[in-house]
């Protein structure tokens, strides 16, 4: 908005300012890239490492904020400079897909990236003594010794054929 000050005799000529200035336009926060790129396939227990580069154009202060499935795990402040790295590290225990989702707000905009973790089911584990085949003939009889378990911690059930 243009003002005309109220004029006077000591100064007969008139001036023209801005009341209100011009505010730059704010930039969203941005992230440069990100590692490892999506889908992650792992197994169950294993740790998952999550990065991203990061920065603001406008040198805000950044809100990192690191969710797994729409669950907040870590919020952390970024300041600048920038550019700058941020991690997070996720272990999935149990079989199934994940969804990791970085989301980054300089308080005014935000922006985020996400990545797809998939955990496969691990096969049960069987060790038998003797190994190998073993051969019978009709009548004669033999013991085998067996310990099979799932990795997962699942129900094994075993067949012997």
């Amino acid at each position: 908005m243009l003002r005309r000050p109220p004029r006077s005799t000591l100064f007969p000529y008139t001036t023209l300012f801005r009341s209100n200035p011009v505010k730059p336009a704010n930039h969203k926060p941005t992230i440069e890239w990100a590692t490892p790129e999506s889908p992650v396939n792992t197994k169950p227990g294993k740790t998952v490492s999550l990065e991203a580069l990061i920065k603001d154009q406008d040198n805000d202060k950044i809100k990192a904020e690191w969710s797994i499935n729409n669950q907040v795990k870590k919020q952390e402040q970024e300041k600048p400079p920038y550019p700058t790295k941020i991690k997070y590290e996720y272990k999935a225990d149990k079989p199934g897909q994940y969804t990791a989702k970085l989301t980054l707000n300089d308080g005014k905009t935000s922006t985020s990236h996400t990545w797809t973790i998939n955990t496969g089911n691990t096969p049960p584990v069987i060790t038998a003594k003797p190994a190998g085949n073993i051969h019978l003939k009709t009548g004669q009889y033999t013991t085998i010794k067996y310990k099979a378990w799932d990795p997962e911690k699942e129900k094994v059930t075993l067949t012997l054929t």
